[in-house]
C-alpha cells in the first residue's frame, strides 16, 4: 500500500493518490451481493481522512466564491454529504445524474444525463462530484455540457479514479484514491444499486 501526494497537469491542485494491490485486500473480511464475491479494500477510517484532505485542499482553493457543488447521482451522495460536512467556505449544492453502467462494467456510452438550468451555472465557480472515474466518459460529457452553459470555472472532485481505464481526456483536480482497474462497491458505489449503503469500500473478488 502506499500513500503520496502528486500535482497533476491542470494546475497547482493536489491529489491523493491511493494504491493498494489486490493482493493486499485478499486477507480482509468478504461479503456477497447479489451472487458476486467481494472482499474489503478501503475501510471507513480511511476515506474519512481523505475526504478531510480533500475538503481542506478545497477550503483553500474556492475560498470566497460561493462554489456550486454537483452531486452526480447516485454513487456520490455519500462522498458529496461527508465533504460538504468537512468544508468550512460558504457553498451551495444540486445535483444531477447520468448513467453508463450496467452491472459491473461500464458499457461506453451515456445513456442518460438530466442536466442544469443555465442560471444556475452562468458566472458560478462549479465543483462536481463524482464517485468514480474509469474510461471518463461520463465526466467528459458532463464537463462538455457544463461548459455551454458558460461557468466562471470548473474543478472536479472524485472519490475514486482508474487511470489503466481512462479512454477519455478528463479533468480530476481532486481524487480521493487512485486505484487498478477493479470493480468497485460500497460507500455509494453499488452493483445493479446494492451495495450503497456499506461503510467501506469493497472490490470484487473473481479467484
Amino acid at each position: 500500500m502506499k500513500n503520496n501526494l502528486r500535482q497533476n497537469k491542470f494546475g497547482n491542485i493536489w491529489q491523493l493518490q491511493y494504491l493498494r494491490t489486490t493482493k493486499e485486500a485478499s486477507k480482509m473480511d468478504s461479503i456477497k451481493i447479489n451472487g458476486k464475491s467481494f472482499k474489503t479494500y478501503i475501510k471507513s477510517d480511511e476515506i474519512q481522512s481523505a475526504v478531510k484532505r480533500i475538503a481542506a485542499q478545497i477550503d483553500k482553493d474556492l475560498k470566497g466564491e460561493n462554489p456550486l457543488i454537483i452531486c452526480v447521482l447516485n454513487g456520490a451522495m455519500i462522498f458529496t454529504a461527508d465533504l460538504i460536512r468537512n468544508l468550512t467556505i460558504e457553498c451551495e449544492m444540486t445535483s444531477m445524474r447520468i448513467k453508463s453502467y450496467n452491472g459491473i462494467k461500464s458499457q461506453g456510452e451515456v445513456k442518460s444525463i438530466c442536466g442544469l438550468t443555465e442560471g444556475e451555472i452562468t458566472g458560478r465557480s462549479l465543483l462536481i462530484v463524482e464517485d468514480i472515474v474509469d474510461t471518463g466518459l461520463s465526466m467528459y460529457h458532463i464537463t462538455k455540457e457544463l461548459k455551454k452553459l458558460n461557468p466562471r470555472k470548473i474543478r472536479v472532485a472524485a472519490l475514486l479514479s482508474k487511470p489503466d481505464a481512462r479512454k477519455y481526456e478528463t479533468q480530476i483536480d481532486y481524487a480521493a484514491f487512485t486505484i487498478p482497474n477493479d470493480f468497485i462497491v460500497g460507500y455509494g458505489l453499488d452493483y445493479n444499486e446494492s451495495g450503497r449503503y456499506l461503510n467501506d469500500i469493497y472490490v470484487i473478488d473473481e479467484q
